[in-house]
């Protein structure tokens, strides 16, 4: 299990969602988990889907 910060690199739309985040894998699969907290509601598409990208976020199969 890994423990990051999102929202620096990711590209536009996640550069104004700095949360913390905590990236677990295992048997061929890799998740993160997000406070609930640290995210706003009609956000949380966008966010799944820019930090779950392989190449330009941290890479995940989802967000949790």
């Amino acid at each position: 299990m890994t423990h990051g910060r999102a929202g620096h690199d990711q590209g536009p739309e996640c550069r104004d969602m700095p949360i913390d985040i905590v990236k677990a894998h295992a048997y061929g699969n890799d998740f993160l988990f997000a406070p609930i907290d640290q995210t706003i509601e009609d956000q949380r598409s966008e966010l799944a889907r820019c930090v779950c990208h392989r190449h330009t976020g941290i890479g995940a199969d989802g967000l949790v």
